[in-house]
């Protein structure tokens, strides 16, 4: 704790006491010594520690195996979302539960290893379903990318774009068993020859695609280690919370892991007999379609103390336009999560695709996240596809380049006290629809 100020310490504690009641009658007595004492530094780092613990928003959910209580939990959250909006929904809107088949939809997954030679390597598979587009076997067309940035070097990208496509995901089963591992697996993987050639799990990635620019074949094959939950509290619980579970809101995204430990093989430089290791953010996306606009980030510090996802934009739903933003930072020292769910909070954001800039404010009552995030070289992105209507095709612009600085602040009633500050190298930045520069 010693990048805090005295004054930090003084009033930490302070709010201790009038904010969160954690301040035990023992601490209380001491407190004149404390501010006039050196010594005692120690009690001032342990009520320090113990309020930015409490300000990790431990949640306590009711047992939501119980239908009912389900039923009610899946209302309350749709409620917050939707009224923490500017332009408010008509009621009932989001209760509907049936499902139009008859529309396109789609179910993704996102794998990127971070290695600690300074590489990037990131893998998508998603499928869709469009009606139009339906084998008669039921299998579905999809799209396979591998986007590889060794140090040093331009970003490239192989693709391909399957006829066939399959998947299964255990997601749903976490709704009747919340304790279980089992909603962890999923498996998703390219259909040749009634066969799997590229899958992509939650313990493994072993696919390939080709660049017809370079003329050549990638071939990856990861073993990646267990979850580092996005929610540090309850292990089940993604970024959106219980509003990934109302079928109404047109885009849900989960991530499985923030940062599991992988061991991977690509190229030469990573050969089966001399593999690379690194760390793997691994997170899901699905839906009708992409949104109008949105950006999308994530990073890990080299060695997996610190990790950051951000995702948000606009969404539409019933002829009205919603923006909404989702954010976790951790660190040794805080776990902070933000959703529009969690009272009182609120975002500012700033966007310029441009200049590859990005900053994005979220608070609530008692603290405050501030994470800029910039890839300031243009030539840095590559272009990505995503689902639309029609298929999938090139809608947004990635960089594994971005420069990030995360400042997390608890908001006391005179000032704002800076607890944890990282900076992350060689994280991921997205710009996504309407959010893109529009230079050409």
């Amino acid at each position: 704790m010693k990048d805090l100020s005295r004054e930090c310490y003084v009033a930490v504690v302070l709010v201790c006491f009038l904010v969160l009641g954690l301040a035990s009658a023992t601490l209380a007595e001491h407190l004149p010594q404390i501010a006039e004492n050196e010594s005692n530094n120690n009690v001032f780092k342990a009520a320090v520690s113990e309020f930015l613990r409490k300000s990790n928003n431990v949640e306590n959910l009711p047992d939501i195996r119980n239908k009912k209580i389900r039923k009610k939990v899946l209302s309350e959250a749709a409620r917050k979302f939707f009224s923490n909006q500017d332009e408010p929904i008509e009621a009932n809107a989001y209760f509907f539960t049936d499902l139009d088949t008859e529309q396109p939809w789609f179910r993704g997954w996102y794998t990127r290893i971070i290695g600690i030679n300074g590489s990037s390597i990131a893998v998508i598979g998603a499928t869709q379903y469009i009606p139009s587009q339906v084998t008669e076997d039921d299998y579905l067309p999809g799209y396979l990318a591998i986007i590889v940035q060794e140090q040093g070097q331009d970003v490239k990208i192989y693709e391909k774009f399957p006829e066939k496509t399959a998947f299964w995901t255990n997601r749903d089963l976490v709704l009747d068993d919340p304790a279980s591992s089992l909603w962890e697996e999923f498996s998703w993987c390219v259909v040749e020859d009634d066969e799997c050639t590229d899958e992509i799990t939650h313990e493994k990635v072993a696919v390939a695609a080709h660049n017809e620019v370079l003329g050549e074949t990638l071939e990856l094959n990861a073993i990646l280690g267990p979850r580092l939950t996005y929610n540090s509290n309850i292990h089940w619980l993604g970024p959106e919370a219980m509003v990934e579970f109302l079928q109404t809101v047109p885009l849900h995204w989960f991530v499985y892991s923030l940062g599991s430990v992988a061991e991977y093989t690509y190229g030469t430089d990573c050969a089966e007999d001399d593999p690379c290791f690194g760390y793997a953010h691994q997170e899901s996306n699905w839906g009708s379609v992409f949104p109008p606009a949105w950006i999308w980030s994530e990073g890990i510090i080299s060695n997996n103390t610190h990790q950051y996802a951000l995702s948000g934009g606009e969404l539409n739903l019933g002829g009205h336009t919603l923006t909404t933003w989702l954010a976790a930072y951790h660190s040794p020292r805080i776990q902070w999560e933000f959703r529009p769910t969690l009272p009182g909070t609120i975002y500012t954001a700033d966007i310029n695709a441009c200049t590859g800039d990005f900053t994005l404010i979220a608070e609530d009552a008692i603290r405050k996240l501030e994470i800029h995030v910039i890839a300031e070289d243009q030539e840095s992105f590559i272009q990505v596809s995503v689902p639309t209507v029609e298929g999938f095709s090139y809608g947004a612009k990635e960089s594994f380049s971005a420069e990030v600085t995360i400042k997390a602040y608890v908001k006391l009633p005179w000032f704002d006290c800076l607890v944890d500050v990282s900076i992350f190298d060689n994280a991921a930045l997205e710009f996504g629809g309407g959010y893109m520069c529009e230079q050409p």
